[in-house]
C-alpha cells in the first residue's frame, strides 16, 4: 500500500473519528438538556414542598415563637449561603458549564488547527502525511476528552444545582 493509500485510509479514519466526536457531542448536549429539565422538576418539587410546609405551619396553628424561630432559621440558612458565595465556595452549575464549554471549545479548535499549521514545517516535502498523522492523534485525544465525567452537584433550595467547594 502506497503513501497515498495510507493517507486516504488515515483520512477515512479521521472522518470516522469526527463522526464519533459529533455523536459524543450530541449525547452531551442531550444530557445537558435532561439536566436542565431535571433542574426544573426539582425546583417545582421544592416549591411545592415549601408551599406544603407553609400550609402546614398555618394549619397547625403554631405559636408565634415557633413561627419566628422558623423565620430565623431560614434567615440563618440564607446568611450561610451568602457567606459561601462571598468566600468563593459556591459556583452555580450553569456558570461552570458555560466556562468549561467555552474553554473546551477554544482548546479543541486550537488542537484541530495544529496539524495543518505545523505539517509543512515538520516535513515540507510530504506535509499531507504529517498532517494526517497529527490529525489522527489529536482526534484520539479529543475523543478521550469528550468522555463525560459525572460529578454530583449539591441541591440548594431555590437556587437549583450548584457545586460547592469545601
Amino acid at each position: 500500500m502506497g503513501d497515498t493509500a495510507k493517507v486516504l485510509d488515515r483520512r477515512a479514519d479521521i472522518q470516522e473519528q469526527k463522526l464519533e466526536l459529533e455523536r459524543v457531542k450530541q449525547k452531551q448536549v442531550e444530557e445537558a438538556r435532561k439536566l436542565r429539565e431535571r433542574n426544573i422538576e426539582l425546583k417545582q418539587k421544592d416549591l411545592e414542598a415549601k408551599q406544603a410546609h407553609a400550609k402546614k405551619l398555618l394549619d397547625s396553628q403554631l405559636s408565634r415563637a415557633e413561627v419566628e424561630k422558623a423565620i430565623e432559621l431560614e434567615k440563618l440558612r440564607k446568611l450561610k449561603l451568602d457567606r459561601r458565595i462571598k468566600q468563593g465556595k459556591y459556583i452555580p452549575l450553569h456558570k461552570m458549564q458555560e466556562y468549561f464549554q467555552k474553554t473546551y471549545g477554544n482548546y479543541r479548535n486550537l488542537l484541530l488547527a495544529l496539524p495543518r499549521t505545523v505539517a509543512n514545517r515538520i516535513d515540507p516535502e510530504n506535509p499531507d502525511r504529517i498532517e494526517a498523522i497529527l490529525q489522527v492523534e489529536i482526534d484520539g485525544i479529543l475523543t478521550q476528552l469528550d468522555t463525560p465525567v459525572s460529578a454530583e452537584p449539591e441541591e440548594d433550595e431555590g437556587q437549583g444545582h450548584n457545586f460547592v467547594i469545601e
